[in-house]
């Protein structure tokens, strides 16, 4: 019988135990390589073609992938962020032909006694709105829809309503059901509270229906292989 090498562990060793070596030399010594796919719905404004395999490299190639805000250039970022080496692949969807997206609010109400700074969350991505003393409601409505449209990197749409001017009505920018789950709230960090007198009002995302059918990305993966 062979005996084992190691490198920190002497052969000469008599004390009785388990004694355990780590090592790494061999790691990824084989010629397979591994490859991540990423399915998911994009936007008209991406300039990938639906259901064709695609490599993606940074976040940025992805938005312009599948149009900034879209369901997969989130996916992909959130990828990046958290493993930016391995082989990265993407097939789009468009939105269903019969897709609904889903639609949320938030009104602000109350009298604002004190300047101070409004942070809303949605779908985890912060959006800080200056908030003055004695600001009326639909101002603030109107300077917050604005934010959320600059941020172009949400997953919705944002607009006063157009008969209460207190009230921001949201749009998820994809159709499907996964838009009945981008989550709306305010003040998630400690120190975060609302401007004094202020009070904020949200009706969750609903009403999201029709997903793309997932058979088109299927059949377009055909025999490559994925991790």
């Amino acid at each position: 019988m062979n005996a084992i090498a190691f490198d920190h562990i002497p052969s000469t060793l008599r004390v009785p135990g388990v004694y355990v070596e780590i090592n790494n030399e061999l790691a990824n010594a084989s010629a397979f390589e591994s490859k991540v796919l990423l399915i998911g719905q994009r936007l008209a404004t991406g300039s990938v073609a639906e259901a064709v395999p695609t490599r993606v490299t940074s976040s940025e190639e992805g938005e312009a992938m599948c149009g900034r805000g879209s369901m997969l250039a989130e996916m992909i970022k959130a990828f990046k962020a958290a493993n930016p080496f391995t082989e990265t692949w993407l097939i789009s969807l468009d939105d269903a032909g019969a897709g609904v997206a889903a639609t949320g609010d938030i009104t602000f109400g109350g009298a604002v006694t004190a300047t101070g700074t409004l942070n809303l969350y949605i779908g985890g991505q912060r959006v800080q709105v200056a908030v003055a003393s004695g600001e009326a409601n639909s101002v603030t409505a109107t300077n917050v829809a604005a934010a959320i449209t600059a941020a172009t990197d949400l997953p919705v749409t944002a607009a006063v309503n157009g008969v209460d001017d207190t009230q921001v009505d949201l749009t998820a920018r994809n159709d499907g059901t996964h838009g009945n789950d981008i989550d709306l709230r305010v003040n998630y960090y400690t120190g975060e509270v609302l401007p004094a007198g202020l009070t904020v009002t949200f009706v969750a995302m609903s009403n999201g229906a029709t997903n793309p059918d997932v058979a088109t990305a299927i059949a377009a993966i055909g025999d490559e292989w994925y991790n």
